[in-house]
């Protein structure tokens, strides 16, 4: 049985508890006493916008090609690091789950309050949690993929192989590559897409790690379904305006 709360108490917890701050049984609670105080949902669905907007609020940038080289490069040569203490946004997100109510609810009323009465808050979202989401979001796809594209190796790489796995009208999807040999340090692979109008773009580029392998997101700009084939060839390593090296993976026309 959840615990009833009046229409104060209802109001004073709605932040934390569109923050998702609340345990189990304290947002049961504001659900069911919710139902008897109509007037405060108009006050929740306004929170909800500003939690929308949180997400939306800092500019989206691509970074340019050979950054995304250096990054993987880093990553694969990388020794293994001692084991470092938390960081400040890992304590406080920790606490935030196993504090005291009062000390959530102190939280979510203050980002609230610094998002509504100062504009959308620009903050940094600490890579750890970056390479969390995007993993998430590949195995999302992956799971609950309704096609894939095949790409086959060209003759000088036989073995090598790609898949492109997405959901029908969505603009994101995961290139898996396979049996294909890390490209030299001053080249890199290139995705091309092409539409129903012979149209071709870039969709980025990338290098597969020693094992010949990788899986990494591609946005395409438009929904994938309306793609009719994707290549791949070696280009320079910052990426090229349109195929200039020899072609690697084929895929076929739909």
């Amino acid at each position: 049985m959840h615990t009833v709360l009046t229409r104060d108490e209802i109001k004073e917890l709605l932040p934390a508890y569109v923050l998702g701050s609340l345990d189990a049984d304290e947002g049961a609670s504001v659900e069911q006493s919710l139902a008897r105080y109509p007037d405060l949902a108009a006050e929740l669905a306004a929170y909800d916008k500003v939690v929308v907007g949180l997400a939306t609020s800092v500019p989206q940038r691509v970074p340019p090609p050979a950054l995304k080289l250096a990054v993987l490069a880093a990553a694969h040569k990388r020794p293994e690091q001692p084991k470092l203490e938390p960081a400040w946004w890992e304590r406080l997100l920790g606490t935030l789950r196993t504090g005291s109510l009062v000390t959530r609810l102190a939280f979510a009323t203050l980002a609230l309050g610094l998002v509504l009465g100062a504009g959308y808050l620009a903050y940094q979202i600490p890579p750890t949690v970056t390479q969390l989401i995007e993993g998430r979001q590949i195995a999302d796809i992956v799971a609950n993929a309704t096609d894939s594209d095949h790409l086959t190796g060209t003759t000088s790489y036989p073995k090598a192989w790609a898949r492109i796995s997405y959901k029908k009208g969505e603009q994101v999807a995961v290139l898996q590559v396979g049996d294909l040999a890390p490209a030299a340090e001053t080249q890199a692979y290139q995705l091309w897409m092409v539409d129903d109008t012979g149209k071709r773009w870039n969709g980025g580029t990338f290098n597969t790690s020693a094992k010949g392998e990788l899986q990494v997101l591609v946005h395409c700009g438009l929904p994938v379904d309306d793609i009719v084939r994707f290549d791949v060839s070696v280009e320079p390593a910052t990426g090229s305006a349109g195929p200039t090296g020899p072609e690697v993976l084929l895929g076929a026309e739909r």
